[in-house]
């Protein structure tokens, strides 16, 4: 098939108007600084633009990011309404972080961290999705996955075991930390939000407050529609729905990497996961850790990001190098409605005489 442009995604105003619509959201300006950045910490594909879009609706602030602003996947972000991409300083309460998984544009200091967290299975065939679509709401079609089985196989393992290290580095970060679940906010997202209003305002309580009406608010919209973004399609958001993509052994291979952490956030079989998704086990962790030779702090005591050791091996080939990988493919990554979506990047690579190259390991 032709080469097809891409549907652009559905943008924030798009939300269902049937139910009293939040404040919309803004940058602070020097005299409304809170005085402190809470960052939101998340393994990518993790769900933190659907979290940002709720944040935005129940506190009314933009919220920021430590990705430059002129990369492909947040030029996109911002062409659906994103618009704290780059975004660091007092303008911004909440500034969302891949940081240690990779390093982001800038440093900058967080007092308190929200992780988001989103069991593997899901979060690693999204996060291979995404680098060979170069997109955050295409689906690659079923036969891709024959066609590049060894690559999802190692790439599958090696994410599983930066998961896990991602998400230790920060359980052991010395600040205070809210853990938020993907899960929770797609099956019980009233409570959820209800928890990310509570650690936000100091844990005051909401009763009485505009923060509850707003929670409220947010609450009464589809979830599909609540996003900065229209999800890929074939059930991206149902709970477990990329575990058909994992053979036991390879299903096997992940829960051994991932280990004792898939029962700390309630993803083991034990706890009937995917069939059954109760309220996350975790949710405050106190108490605060002390600091480590992991996680430099400044002298008020706020953790310093973007400025150590990456979690992902610098000679993986299944980071940034990705994008290599998909640039050198001669025939192109098929979407399941059959686009040929980096026909540009095939003409190219055919014209330089590549070949295709080999990172699964």
């Amino acid at each position: 098939m032709a080469a097809q442009e891409q549907a652009p995604c559905s943008p924030a105003a798009a939300r269902s108007t049937n139910f009293p619509l939040p404040l919309p959201a803004r940058f602070l300006d020097a005299s409304e600084a809170v005085g402190e950045t809470v960052v939101l910490a998340s393994y990518p594909r993790s769900g933190n633009s659907l979290l940002r879009s709720l944040l935005e609706s129940i506190s009314g602030v933009v919220t920021g990011s430590d990705t430059a602003p002129n990369r492909t996947l947040s030029l996109a972000l911002q062409e659906c309404g994103v618009r704290g991409e780059g975004v660091i300083d007092e303008r911004a309460w909440v500034v969302k972080s891949h940081y240690p998984e990779r390093r982001g544009c800038a440093r900058f200091a967080a007092k308190r961290a929200i992780l988001l967290v989103r069991n593997p299975w899901d979060v690693i065939d999204s996060y291979f999705n995404m680098t060979l679509t170069n997109s955050h709401n295409t689906t690659m079609r079923d036969d891709q996955y024959a066609r590049f089985e060894e690559l999802f196989r190692g790439l599958a393992r090696a994410e599983a075991d930066v998961w896990a290290r991602f998400n230790r580095w920060w359980l052991r970060a010395p600040i205070p930390l809210l853990v938020v679940r993907y899960e929770d906010l797609v099956h019980h997202r009233h409570r959820t939000l209800r928890r990310v209003a509570w650690f936000l305002r100091g844990c005051d309580p909401l009763e009485g407050t505009g923060w509850a009406d707003r929670v409220d608010a947010a609450c009464g919209a589809e979830l599909d529609a609540s996003g900065f973004y229209a999800p890929r399609r074939g059930g991206a958001r149902r709970v477990g729905s990329s575990l058909r993509r994992f053979d036991d052994a390879l299903r096997g291979e992940v829960e051994d990497i991932c280990g004792s952490m898939l029962a700390d956030f309630g993803y083991d079989a034990g706890r009937g996961f995917p069939e059954t998704v109760d309220v996350a086990p975790r949710a405050l962790r106190a108490p605060v850790p002390p600091g480590d030779g992991d996680h430099d702090v400044d002298d008020s005591g706020a953790l310093l990001l973007n400025g150590g050791r990456e979690v992902r091996d610098k000679d993986s080939p299944f980071g940034r190098y990705m994008t290599t990988f998909r640039r050198s493919l001669t025939e192109p990554v098929v979407a399941d409605d059959g686009a040929e979506l980096n026909a540009h990047e095939v003409a190219a690579a055919r014209a330089r005489g590549d070949a295709p190259l080999r990172v699964a390991r």
